[in-house]
């Protein structure tokens, strides 16, 4: 509970900085949600940088740096890895076959053009002056790129 309010309030920080920014889009909470922050994602939306260049100003300037997104489900390896698997040995993976979708065929168009504009703030400072500051740095990239 203690690292979940920590998050929050962490969240709360950036949210004050990205609200003025009209390219950077945070990720939207259900009206009845709690958003527990693993990290706080946003999309960077038109008009904005490019993702290397907006967190390369933002570590240039002191920042922590951020995550870019996973990669979604369907492009990751491991899944490539069963596709095959279950194709070449369906009775050693009777639980898979024939139910198991064929990930190298997925077709979704707004993951793949969302997936590489978002980026994830880390939430995990057990210090709000910290996080404070990294907001700070996150605005003063936001006025430097505007």
């Amino acid at each position: 509970d203690e690292l979940v309010e920590m998050r929050i309030e962490c969240a709360k920080l950036f949210d004050a900085v990205v609200r003025d920014c009209n390219w950077l889009i945070p990720q939207k909470t259900l009206k009845d949600c709690v958003h527990v922050y693993w990290s706080y994602v946003c999309r960077i939306g038109d008009g904005g940088p490019g993702f290397h260049a907006f967190r390369r100003k933002f570590a240039e300037l002191g920042g922590d740096g951020f995550y870019g997104a996973w990669r979604p489900t369907y492009a990751e390896p491991l899944f490539a890895w069963l596709n095959k698997e279950v194709k070449e040995r369906p009775e050693r993976y009777p639980h898979f076959a024939d139910l198991l979708p064929d990930y190298s065929q997925a077709n979704c168009p707004v993951t793949d053009r969302i997936q590489p504009n978002l980026v994830q703030f880390k939430t995990n400072y057990f210090d709000l002056d910290e996080a404070g500051r990294q907001a700070d740095i996150l605005a003063e990239t936001l006025r430097s790129l505007c």
